[in-house]
């Protein structure tokens, strides 16, 4: 095995065990958001937060989350609708 190999792995490997997954967080509620964004980095999880559908939803087309926690009534596109 390569040096460079060596390190590649080792690189992938921490980043499997810093984060256990990538949440997007929908929330217009900026405190609601904030809380819940605090809540799961504290449990180890990569979180990216968005304050309305339409953006949520170019985001998922370009990059699909672990999972998705959201509010139903959302500016733009409604969470029921995405």
């Amino acid at each position: 095995m390569t040096t460079e190999v060596a390190l590649s792995q080792r690189k992938v490997g921490r980043l499997v065990q810093d984060y256990f997954g990538r949440i997007l967080v929908v929330e217009d509620d900026e405190d609601v958001a904030r809380l819940l964004a605090a809540a799961l980095s504290a449990a180890r999880f990569q979180v990216d937060l968005l304050a309305d559908g339409g953006r949520a939803l170019e985001s998922i087309r370009q990059t699909v989350p672990d999972a998705i926690v959201m509010d139903v009534n959302l500016p733009g596109l409604d969470g029921l609708s995405l």
